[in-house]
């Protein structure tokens, strides 16, 4: 087990030098919208977003677009009663706050519950695991929908510089159906 958490966070140390070395604008937009003609949804799906924060990729202009196309756009909030994220819907004149992990959540207590759940990512792989900031924020929202048999759609967003070989995992890691890059979409096998 020791030789597992230093590999992953040797690989987090890594990917985090990486990505701030590396990282650009650009738009996911073009892939995200490919991504979103592949499911079918008999309504319109509630999407959880979020604000980037440390060279994450960014995904405001999606958020943007998904306001103006008429979808419910939800951004993550931390909850120091629950051990899964919950989510607040953004509008652009909602009242945002910084929380403990400096991510930008909206203040009030209204929560929904996302079909579809963009998550950022360090490093991943072709199958879909991920590697985060090692809160496991995620994987435990992840497996919460899991158990309520409540269907959510993972889709991880990162620069396609992020890729690596094989991702180390542990039990408790739940890997990503799909990851947008800016120049492709994988559906993760």
């Amino acid at each position: 087990m020791e030789i597992y958490l230093n590999h992953k966070s040797e690989l987090r140390r890594i990917a985090k030098l990486k990505r701030k070395s590396l990282w650009y604008p650009t738009s996911f937009l073009p892939n995200w919208q490919k991504f979103l003609q592949q499911l079918n949804f008999n309504t319109d799906p509630l999407i959880a977003a979020y604000f980037p924060m440390s060279y994450e990729a960014d995904c405001q202009d999606i958020i943007e677009w998904l306001y103006n196309n008429s979808y419910k756009v939800l951004l993550p909030v931390v909850s120091k009663s629950k051990d899964h994220l919950l989510f607040n819907e953004w509008k652009p004149n909602s009242i945002l706050r910084k929380n403990d992990y400096g991510i930008t959540e909206i203040d009030n207590n209204i929560f929904y519950d996302p079909n579809i759940i963009i998550v950022p990512l360090l490093a991943f792989d072709k199958i879909g695991n991920r590697l985060g900031h090692g809160e496991g924020w995620y994987d435990k929202t992840l497996a919460y929908y899991s158990t309520k048999n409540f269907q959510v759609v993972s889709v991880g967003l990162g620069y396609s510089f992020q890729e690596v070989e094989k991702v180390p995992c542990a039990k408790h890691d739940v890997p990503l159906q799909s990851i947008i890059t800016e120049n492709r979409l994988i559906f993760c096998s």
